[in-house]
């Protein structure tokens, strides 16, 4: 299984995601499985991986409000709460490992600026 999934992954890492015009949903939630299979393995190639993916998601798929452009190389498209859920799991768990603050800062401007925007109104507040 790990031979097949290392062939998927490698095939991922290769694919130009603004090229193709890619789905940001899509993407993040491959990087999701692969920090699971880091957390499995401890192989610091899928960190890697992570990492970078992650940080040109920030750069090429998060809008200034820490949402998400559902595909890559198309800024007229609409955002996706359960991508920005993804993003906001990624940038947690990311922090979590490495104890670096640009994670902690991204998921708490995630949570603050894309994740309530998108919440239902509690039956508690309507009128």
């Amino acid at each position: 299984v790990k031979a097949f999934l290392d062939t998927v992954i490698d095939f991922f890492v290769s694919v130009d995601l603004v090229k193709y015009r890619l789905q940001t949903h899509t993407t993040l939630t491959c990087l999701r499985g692969i920090f699971a299979l880091y957390q499995t393995t401890q192989e610091k190639k899928y960190l890697k991986i992570v990492e970078e993916k992650f940080a040109f998601y920030v750069k090429n798929g998060m809008t200034l409000t820490y949402e998400n452009f559902n595909w890559f190389g198309r800024k007229d498209t609409w955002t996706e709460p359960c991508a920005v859920v993804d993003s906001f799991i990624l940038a947690t768990e990311l922090y979590n490992l490495t104890k670096e603050e640009n994670y902690k800062t991204l998921a708490r401007r995630i949570w603050f600026n894309g994740l309530q925007f998108c919440q239902r109104e509690l039956l508690l507040f309507r009128r």
